[in-house]
């Protein structure tokens, strides 16, 4: 998604919690299932969390700059810091801000 910073934020803490909530429910769901029914749906619901978790994706890339920004959530902890400076990394291999350059400059026919 691409916004300007204060809607992207509200955006972002509204997937952040609608993980919460649906990881919350996933789990009130499964908890009437019984204990063998649990282990059978218990690595798909912690792929599910892992997903939501801001913590595993560490940031998200601030775009329209020359070097790569990744902007991480405020209670970031290690795990998520950690993730964050991997994010960084990647976009520097991938080129993304040259990539985007590249575009916007092929769009604007300035090439």
């Amino acid at each position: 998604m691409v916004t300007d910073g204060f809607t992207g934020n509200i955006a972002l803490k509204l997937y952040e919690g609608l993980g919460s909530f649906f990881s919350h429910k996933i789990k009130w769901i499964f908890s009437g299932i019984g204990k063998v029914g649990a282990l059978f749906s218990l690595g798909k619901i912690k792929a599910f969390r892992r997903q939501m978790d801001y913590k595993q994706v560490g940031g998200s890339a601030l775009l329209g700059v020359k070097k790569p920004v990744i902007k991480a959530h405020g209670s970031s902890d290690a795990t998520a810091f950690y993730n964050a400076v991997r994010q960084a990394k990647k976009c520097v291999e991938a080129n993304v801000t040259g990539e985007i350059e590249s575009y916007v400059a092929a769009a604007s026919g300035k090439e």
